[in-house]
C-alpha cells in the first residue's frame, strides 16, 4: 500500500487531525520516501523534521547548485532515484500517459522504490514450513525475517540489479556474479539495529557486506559488554 503523506511541516502549530494522521503513517511505515528538489529552503525544512526518511527521490533542476550529496547530508537518507524537472511528465501523468516509452527511465526508477521486494525472494511453498524459524536467522519469526529479506532485497536491487534470495537457507544469487553468497552474517548484524533502519543501513553497506570481510570484522569486534548503537550507522 502506498500513502501520499503530503508535506509534513515541522513548524506547523496546533496540528490538524489529518496532519497528525499523515505524520503517524510516515513514522510507522516500513519505508518512508521523501520527494524533494535540491533547494536550500526545502532541505532546511527536511533537516528540521523529526521523521527521517528511508530514501529520497530528487527532482533534479539544472538551475540549482545543490546535488544528491547535499540532500543525503541534510536528510540522513540515500538518494535512490533522480527524476528530471520536466513539465511534460506532469502533463503525461495528468493525461494517463505516464507509462509511455518516453518516460520509461524515470518510471522504472520509481518502480524499484515501490514494487515489493518480495518478488525477488524464493519463499517456501508450504506455509507451515514458512512459519518455522530458519537456522541462519533463528532469532526472528516469519514476519521479522521477511521484513529483513525485503530490506536486503531492496538494497541489492539498487546495488546489483537482478538477484534471488532463498528464504530457507539465506543464500543469495546475483546475476553476473559467479560466486554464491549468503545473508547469514548480515542478519546477525541487523539484530542490533532497529528494523526501521535496516533499509538505510543495508543500502549504505551492502557492497562491503558481500564483497569484503566487513561483516565478519563487525561480528569479531562485538562484545557482550559493548552496547550497540541504535542507529547502527557507525558499525
Amino acid at each position: 500500500m502506498i500513502i501520499d503523506a503530503g508535506t509534513l511541516d515541522p513548524e506547523a502549530g496546533g496540528e490538524a487531525r489529518d496532519h497528525r494522521l499523515r505524520r503517524i503513517a510516515a513514522e510507522i511505515a516500513p519505508a518512508s520516501i521523501l520527494v524533494t528538489k535540491p533547494c536550500y529552503l526545502a532541505l532546511r525544512r527536511g533537516a528540521l523534521n523529526s521523521i527521517t526518511p528511508t530514501a529520497v527521490v530528487m527532482v533534479a533542476d539544472t538551475r540549482r547548485a545543490l546535488g544528491p550529496k547535499d540532500i543525503e547530508q541534510a536528510t540522513g537518507a540515500p538518494v535512490l532515484a533522480t527524476i528530471g524537472y520536466d513539465c511534460d511528465i506532469a502533463l503525461a501523468a495528468d493525461g494517463g500517459n505516464i507509462a509511455q516509452q518516453a518516460w520509461k527511465e524515470p518510471v522504472e526508477q520509481l518502480r524499484r522504490l515501490v514494487v515489493p521486494a518480495e518478488n525477488r525472494i524464493k519463499k517456501q511453498d508450504l506455509e507451515g514450513s514458512a512459519t518455522e524459524p530458519k537456522a541462519w536467522c533463528a532469532w526472528w519469526d516469519r514476519d521479522q525475517r521477511r521484513r529483513f529479506l525485503a530490506a536486503a532485497s531492496w538494497a541489492l536491487e539498487s546495488e546489483y540489479g537482478e538477484h534471488e534470495i532463498n528464504e530457507e537457507t539465506g543464500g543469495l544469487w546475483i546475476f553476473g556474479v559467479d560466486d554464491d553468497k549468503d545473508l547469514a552474517a548480515t542478519a546477525k548484524i541487523c539484530q542490533d539495529l532497529k528494523p526501521r533502519d535496516w533499509r538505510h543501513w543495508l543500502h549504505l553497506n551492502i557492497h562491503r557486506l558481500l564483497e569484503t570481510d566487513y561483516a565478519n570484522r563487525i561480528l569479531d569486534q562485538k562484545r557482550p559488554d559493548t552496547p550497540a548503537r541504535a542507529d547502527g550507522l557507525s558499525l
